[in-house]
């Protein structure tokens, strides 16, 4: 396949490609162009080759050609991203909402349905932030229990420097962070502790021992039992969820999340 010789995608979505790339594009309601469907092709090649793609749930790469491949889940056709009071889209660099109201929704539950990758004691999530408009307190993730606490969220850069995170967990991690651009993943592969890392390294790793599974995953803004809160204006290029990650497995997907945001300048 000769990258950049024709606009569409050619029919026969299977030829050289990795099969769930085959079906990842099928879902896609505008063919890509041959060049976006090998960039897509490296990133979950690069992904299984690691290790990281079964461990994943959802995987949306939102620096996507259109707002309809920015909100689908490339691991399986479920869970495809809701956006709730508008939040923009912006061609290949990913959606931002407006810090009043608005954000998106995963529509992933933990404690519905299942199996998921996603448990108590082996959880990630990870979220890249590439523009922000400047120091807040919102919320890039969360989501609570039935009691409206906190069990999985995420405050990439607060007033005070500081990066807030908590993980299946009753109580939060806090290390110093300057800027909330880049990648931040928060992972657990254990019940006793969790870290968080900035790119590929690590920000934390608090003995915090897990609790209990919080409910639906929101970001731009964190869940509550009755609505959002928290909201964000920041833009989100790419957000994952699944279990738990090695070091060297959070190396791999930054890289490869890396190499696709840059490629298509969403990084």
């Amino acid at each position: 396949m000769q990258v950049g010789v024709s606009t569409w995608y050619p029919a026969d979505v299977t030829g050289g490609l990795d099969a769930d790339v085959a079906s990842f594009l099928a879902r896609l309601t505008t063919p890509p162009t041959t060049e976006r469907a090998a960039l897509y092709n490296t990133f979950i090649v690069d992904l299984k080759a690691a290790g990281v793609w079964d461990k994943l749930d959802i995987l949306y790469l939102m620096a996507a050609a259109d707002s309809q491949a920015a909100r689908l889940n490339l691991k399986s056709s479920s869970f495809t991203l809701n956006t709730l009071n508008s939040p923009t889209f912006t061609t290949d660099r990913g959606y931002n909402g407006d810090g009043v109201a608005s954000y998106l929704n995963t529509t992933l539950n933990p404690n519905v349905g299942g199996p998921y990758q996603f448990s108590l004691n082996s959880a990630t999530v990870g979220i890249w932030i590439n523009q922000t408009s400047g120091g807040t307190d919102a919320y890039d993730f969360g989501n609570v229990d039935g009691g409206n606490n906190l069990k999985a969220s995420l405050r990439t850069h607060r007033l005070n420097n500081t990066c807030v995170a908590i993980l299946n967990s009753a109580s939060s991690a806090a290390p110093a962070s300057t800027s909330p651009l880049g990648l931040t993943t928060v992972t657990r592969t254990d019940g006793t502790e969790f870290k968080v890392f900035r790119d590929s390294g690590i920000l934390a790793q608090p003995a915090i021992a897990s609790d209990v599974v919080g409910n639906i995953m929101y970001f731009g803004a964190r869940a509550t039992t009755t609505a959002a809160g928290g909201y964000s204006t920041r833009r989100y290029p790419a957000f994952f969820m699944g279990g738990g990650l090695t070091n060297v497995e959070v190396g791999a997907l930054y890289t490869a999340l890396s190499t696709y945001l840059t490629a298509v300048g969403g990084n």
